[in-house]
């Protein structure tokens, strides 16, 4: 059974009963398309990349000790939800941009100082959170999300938002509380279908 030498070393170092939980996490996930792998104290991420490239619909990967993604998280084209909130991930791969069956993401609680372009070109994407990181600026090429209804991005170092976000025609939340920002780009004050949470002037 190729699962049977999937869990990372330090999933193994902590003993036999979190060594079963991972494994019957995996399993589950071949057989139920999520997989749930919050608070394991993961340093790493090791899966069965071709059992679940086809069917593994969400995966929970938050509360860890992430520093990086593999290439291999690409593969899964399948998936419409990823939680990697509250870890130590600075960045993740380009090749991130190839989900394009992706709804949500959860990227808060990070150490991210930019979102990557990979996240452009995410088209289905419907939620995206960014709370409690670093960033200091949104990429202009964010208006390619057509399906983005929430952006929040609260408690970061945003001073100024691209005025591309206007052009989101679903866009309907915007979190964006706790960052240094000049007023508001014109074309994002007159969309009045947006509900906004910005700092006070």
């Amino acid at each position: 059974n190729p699962l049977l030498t999937l869990p990372p070393q330090e999933v193994v170092r902590a003993g036999l009963k979190p060594t079963l939980a991972f494994l019957q996490k995996v399993a589950k996930g071949i057989s139920h398309g999520q997989v749930e792998l919050a608070a394991m104290r993961l340093t790493s991420l090791q899966l069965p990349w071709h059992e679940l490239h086809s069917c593994l619909q969400a995966l929970v990967l938050s509360r860890n000790e992430l520093t990086s993604l593999p290439h291999e998280t690409s593969s899964l084209t399948a998936l419409t939800a990823l939680w990697l909130d509250n870890n130590s991930l600075s960045s993740f791969p380009e090749s991130m941009g190839r989900l394009v069956s992706l709804k949500s993401l959860a990227l808060d609680n990070n150490l991210l100082t930019a979102l990557p372009s990979c996240i452009c070109s995410l088209s289905a994407l419907e939620r995206l959170t960014t709370d409690n990181n670093s960033l200091r600026f949104l990429h202009p090429r964010m208006s390619e999300l057509q399906s983005l209804t929430l952006l929040s991005a609260a408690n970061n170092r945003l001073t100024m938002l691209p005025s591309s976000l206007a052009l989101i025609s679903s866009l309907r939340s915007i979190a964006l509380s706790g960052n240094p920002l000049a007023p508001l780009p014109p074309s994002l004050r007159e969309r009045h279908d947006i509900e906004m949470d910005v700092p006070r002037a």
